[in-house]
């Protein structure tokens, strides 16, 4: 597995035991939630880190993007070796 997705294996496993113990906080561990209940915890929870996920977005796609220009960088060196252009 690659730093990127085992980075964010561990972020995403964070972020969902972050979500249930408030969650558990707000409600109770035992309580049946009902739809609109979790539609306002989730809404609440959303709102708390907007910050955090928009940072974690932006790094995910400058990963992303460095990934994309280093394939830009390999695909023409693949492309002429393949056409025996160059060894």
């Amino acid at each position: 597995m690659t730093k990127g997705r085992a980075g964010h294996k561990d972020w995403r496993g964070h972020e969902r035991r972050q979500f249930v113990e408030q969650l558990q906080e707000r409600h109770g561990a035992d309580t049946a939630v009902t739809d609109d209940q979790m539609a306002d915890f989730y809404r609440d929870f959303m709102e708390r880190n907007q910050r955090k996920h928009r940072q974690y977005n932006l790094q995910w796609y400058g990963h992303s993007a460095r990934l994309l220009g280093l394939a830009g960088l390999v695909a023409p060196l693949r492309l002429l070796r393949a056409l025996r252009l160059l060894r």
